[in-house]
């Protein structure tokens, strides 16, 4: 037979399919990572430069084993789509993807500033009235 795997001379459309059903896994789970751990950070340490960095790093880390994996595992037996390896991380990027999604939504700290905003106000407005006060006694002893 011309052209089967047996003589090494291509491969057949069910691999091909899930060669790119893997990749796109793959790159689905590390852009969702990637842009988890960029959320995190620039929540956490308030700096976008620091942030920007380690979302380079970690995209360039990331790129990298990503050609590997896909180099030395061409063949893909034991990386098939619904292997335990790749759902581990589709799961780990499904996390990572709610973890980013919440923290745009209510970044850490939104409450607690809203306290902190509400004692603030509560604060001026006491020390507004105290004024007044004064300011009236003084006015009714002037009088």
């Amino acid at each position: 037979m011309r052209g089967t795997k047996e003589e090494g001379m291509g491969t057949n459309l069910g691999e091909i399919l899930r060669f790119v059903m893997w990749s796109a896994m793959w790159f689905l789970a590390g852009t969702t990572m990637f842009f988890g751990v960029i959320s995190w950070v620039k929540v956490y340490t308030k700096r976008k430069r620091l942030a920007w960095y380690f979302l380079g790093t970690f995209f360039y880390l990331w790129f990298i084993f990503w050609i590997i994996i896909n180099t030395s595992t061409l063949h893909i037996d034991f990386f098939t789509p619904f292997s335990t390896t790749v759902l581990m991380y589709f799961f780990v990027a499904l996390i990572a993807f709610f973890a980013f999604c919440f923290l745009e939504v209510f970044p850490v700290g939104y409450f607690s500033r809203k306290e902190r905003r509400e004692r603030r106000r509560k604060r001026n407005l006491e020390k507004r009235r105290e004024e007044n006060r004064r300011i009236q006694r003084y006015w009714t002893e002037r009088i």
